[in-house]
């Protein structure tokens, strides 16, 4: 890890710039890379939609947290659209699923062999610029192996943090364990290009380390509340039903069945009807076309989902935890058509957002 000569500019606080390496300590060249494919690695694209339906009532969207960034006025012409497509990813990224805060100071530096970030500082990208290496600087931002208290968390190369060591298992088992070099861990650490996949969970991770040092709460929690969705492709907003249907899309209206009280659980939500009680839920096969129903609230992973960023603002798509596959339309916009479980694929038909 190299230390910055920005490191006598930085608070008593704050740890050094961090710097980044790419595969084997080599730089990685990482243009703008494409939106990760979540699990499962083999992506099954939903069907194609149905024509447009008749536009529905005004929806106003929002998202959880208000990053922002800034680009310095001297970075070079050719390196500017590059950069700014990373830090869009980001934080489209990371405002969809976390209430982090704050503008982000992004600058280039041409002796900067990949890239670095300190704590709250700034952003700089060099050699390596693209939506990996931006998500991965974006942790060191938020404190990520650069706030001091990291150090005091960190034994025998394992991060001991209570919070982001109970939602890595929650995730990744009960044998799951975060290990560090010193500024960086993993897994969902992204230190590598091979690594850009599963980038919530990075999101979360982070999140939870940050509460876990001290910094502030729990970012990612702040999902929980009060929500209503859209779907992209429809335009229609989730809907309850009746006990053993499944919820459908519907046009906007007002009124408890399109209200759903979020629970959050170390990286999972829950979506229960706020005019039934029923929690959306997985009807049990797994596959393409699998059905989804209401039924009553249960500590089962059929009613637990996962929030997965597609990088546009706002969208993000709903996995279930127990099927591994995705809230859909699968290509029918018709009103009060049910909605059906698909491989993710990023398919609009897939696509949710939060709505007021």
């Amino acid at each position: 890890m190299l230390f910055s000569s920005f490191r006598s500019l930085l608070l008593p606080f704050l740890m050094p710039l961090v710097a980044c390496g790419g595969d084997d300590g080599a730089p990685v060249t990482a243009t703008a890379a494409p939106t990760p494919v979540p699990s499962p690695a083999v992506v099954i694209a939903s069907p194609a939609p149905a024509p447009s339906p008749a536009p529905v009532a005004a929806v106003e969207p929002y998202a959880i947290g208000s990053l922002t960034y800034s680009l310095a006025a001297d970075i070079p012409a050719d390196k500017v659209a590059g950069i700014r497509d990373a830090m869009d990813f980001v934080v489209a990224h990371s405002n969809a699923i976390a209430a982090f805060t704050g503008t982000i100071p992004v600058v280039y530096g041409a002796g900067t062999p990949t890239a670095d970030a300190s704590y709250q500082g700034q952003i700089r990208f060099g050699g390596s610029i693209g939506r990996r290496v931006a998500l991965h600087e974006l942790a060191h931002w938020l404190g990520s192996g650069s706030a001091a208290p990291w150090n005091g968390l960190v034994k025998d190369g394992r991060f001991t943090g209570m919070l982001t060591n109970a939602r890595l298992r929650a995730l990744d088992g009960d044998a799951a364990v975060l290990s560090v070099d010193g500024q960086h861990f993993w897994p969902y650490g992204l230190n590598y290009d091979r690594e850009f996949h599963e980038t919530q969970r990075n999101t979360q991770l982070v999140s939870a380390q940050r509460a876990d040092m001290g910094l502030a709460a729990d970012a990612t929690a702040a999902i929980a509340g009060m929500r209503r969705f859209q779907n992209r492709s429809s335009e229609h907003v989730l809907q309850g039903a009746m006990s053993g249907s499944a919820p459908v899309g519907a046009a906007n209206a007002t009124g408890p069945v399109q209200q759903w009280r979020v629970g959050f659980d170390n990286g999972f939500v829950t979506l229960v009807n706020n005019g039934s009680g029923l929690a959306l839920a997985a009807a049990g096969p797994a596959g393409d076309d699998a059905p989804t129903t209401m039924a009553a609230v249960a500590d089962t992973r059929l009613q637990q989902w996962e929030m997965m960023p597609v990088g546009e603002p706002g969208w993000f798509l709903l996995r279930n935890r127990q099927t591994g596959t995705c809230l859909d339309t699968i290509g029918n916009s018709a009103a009060g058509a049910p909605l059906r479980l698909w491989s993710c694929g990023f398919h609009p038909n897939q696509q949710w957002r939060l709505v007021r």
